[in-house]
């Protein structure tokens, strides 16, 4: 029987071909070493999340960089390092969170079995409703702060994920009354009473002063 520190270095056996090691990131590799997944995973994603900032940053400098008016480009230099840092501290907060979860499920694969029999297929007679999160056809929710408003409301459309039928939620953030953010969330409900999250599509709005009429703009489109 392999134990997790052998399972672990099998599978950096595999990655010689692609590099020097199994990620190119010692801290992964490490924890990969010490069976500690969870952690890797953590750490990984932290790498990823990055990586993403300073792709992002380095697209902004470019168009920056063909902005002819000086106080404008000046401008757009310091909007895209002021992005760049508050994604820089976002990633940072979910690593911190992804690690303290790591020290509360510990440190196994996540491969959790999703099976279609497990799930509701007709969210019109669920099973065993969640109380916390009912998945009424229907249900909505709304929340204020003191710029925003968000609307969440459970759809009748449906999403299949590995033959899984979940829910589509629409979440919708206004601000100033004007859509800025659109997401779809995915949702399986379990016949055991509790609720998978299965992903998402999120389309960001921009609203340009100039525009007769003014209305929502889709400027991006992301997905998980």
């Amino acid at each position: 029987m392999r134990t997790r520190t052998g399972a672990a270095l099998a599978a950096g056996l595999l990655f010689p071909a692609f590099g020097a090691s199994a990620s190119s990131d010692p801290a992964v590799d490490d924890f990969l070493a010490q069976g500690k997944f969870c952690s890797a995973t953590a750490q990984a994603a932290a790498r990823a999340c990055g990586n993403q900032t300073q792709d992002d940053y380095w697209i902004a400098v470019a168009i920056c960089i063909n902005e002819p008016d000086a106080k404008d480009r000046a401008a757009c230099f310091t909007d895209a390092k002021a992005a760049r840092d508050d994604a820089t501290q976002l990633c940072a907060d979910q690593k911190t969170a992804r690690f303290a979860l790591c020290g509360q499920v510990g440190e196994e694969r996540y491969d959790p079995e999703f099976e279609a029999a497990a799930f509701d297929a007709n969210f019109t007679r669920l099973t065993n409703p969640n109380p916390y999160f009912p998945l009424t056809i229907g249900a909505q929710w709304e929340f204020r702060s003191a710029t925003q408003f968000t609307r969440v409301t459970v759809t009748n459309a449906t999403k299949l994920i590995d033959d899984v039928r979940c829910i589509v939620v629409r979440d919708e953030v206004f601000e100033d009354g004007a859509l800025i953010e659109a997401t779809n969330d995915w949702y399986a409900q379990a016949k055991d009473g509790t609720v998978w999250y299965c992903g998402e599509e999120t389309a960001s709005f921009e609203t340009f002063a100039g525009d007769r009429p003014q209305k929502p703009e889709l400027v991006s489109i992301d997905g998980s």
